[in-house]
């Protein structure tokens, strides 16, 4: 689709500024003057005249997308069609795209975990209504700048892109093929084929640019060998939402909530069993430390209150509270 100038309207929606694109649809900010409310549209960046089948198809799955409702996905409100070319409305979200939030900063692995159960519970909404999302990347995720607000958007557009016999289509140029690294292999050969297991595999590929700043290509490095906060556990988790055989990864979005839930589960465990045994220790040495210092602390008595604190407060004893202290952090942020 040729480079066009901002409409003013589109349909009976006021546009006020143009938010970006993906790899299927051109954003508008636009508002209903009715209303007075904020509304997302999405503008297909392929025409589709004198295709008729393909505007009915849309259609039907503009029906069913709205009636997906939930909190982790963007709601579509309306739809329709502006000269040549469709278009989805969809709720406002306030934030900003998650691609956007990795490029400003890194987030710690309870956050990486947060972001990616959202997105497991969108897609299990999605799938048990027999939708599919053609194209998740992380430009399709908003967020909030505390991650109390993660929705997943841009439902219902790439399959109507017209497949060019590579595998690719017009609208993919448009971005520089943004969105192919985050594509199943099966995907990025036929549009068609998208099914659960491919978005399993596209979430699989967020979390670990999530964990380590960098999508997975080639023979790439486990999150953990480039992240030392995530642990083994974590590293089998990606690996089967990325294989490259959709046989071989899970069937879906309510498996890996499944796994990840068993996952959690055995991190606080071994978290607290760690604390656990550090406690134990601590109080051991402690004990020990007490009978070495007794005759010094009662010559320091003498001397004043404070020579007898300073004995009684090693230098290793305050290094063993903080590292007490960090364990606990970590414990109380995988609970949440």
């Amino acid at each position: 689709m040729p480079e066009t100038a901002k409409p003013d309207h589109i349909g009976a929606y006021e546009v006020v500024r143009e938010r970006g694109e993906t790899s299927a649809a051109v954003l508008y900010e636009a508002v209903k003057p009715a209303q007075g409310r904020p509304v997302t549209i999405a503008m297909l960046t392929e025409q589709v005249a004198p295709d008729e089948a393909r505007v009915r198809a849309f259609w039907d799955e503009a029906m069913k997308l709205g009636e997906l409702r939930h909190p982790n996905v963007a709601r579509v409100i309306d739809q329709g069609r502006h000269g040549d070319s469709l278009y989805l409305v969809e709720e406002h979200v306030a934030g900003a795209p998650l691609a956007q939030l990795m490029k400003q900063r890194r987030l710690s692995l309870a956050q990486a975990l947060t972001v990616f159960k959202a997105l497991c519970s969108a897609l299990e909404a999605a799938h048990e209504k027999g939708i599919i999302h053609h194209d998740v990347t992380p430009a399709q995720v908003m967020v909030s700048e505390d991650l109390t607000v993660i929705k997943l958007r841009g439902f219902g557009l790439r399959q109507f892109t017209q497949a060019r016999a590579d595998g690719t289509t017009m609208a993919t140029t448009r971005t520089v093929y943004a969105g192919l690294s985050y594509m199943s292999p099966e995907q990025a050969k036929s549009i068609g084929l998208t099914d659960a297991r491919s978005n399993v595999y596209s979430i699989g590929v967020i979390l670990y640019e999530l964990l380590t700043g960098r999508v997975p290509r080639g023979r790439f490095q486990l999150p953990s060998q480039l992240n030392p906060e995530v642990p083994s556990e974590v590293d089998a988790l990606v690996l089967k939402c990325v294989a490259t055989k959709p046989e071989e990864r899970f069937t879906s979005a309510a498996e890996i909530k499944r796994r990840l839930a068993t996952l959690e589960d055995q991190l606080r465990l071994g978290l607290l069993h760690e604390l656990q045994g550090l406690q134990r220790s601590t109080a051991k040495m402690l004990r020990r430390q007490d009978e070495t210092d007794a005759p010094v602390i009662a010559e320091a008595a003498v001397a004043g209150p404070a020579a007898a604190a300073a004995n009684r407060m090693p230098l290793w004893i305050a290094i063993g509270v903080a590292v007490l202290l960090a364990i606990a952090v970590v414990v109380l942020a995988l609970t949440r």
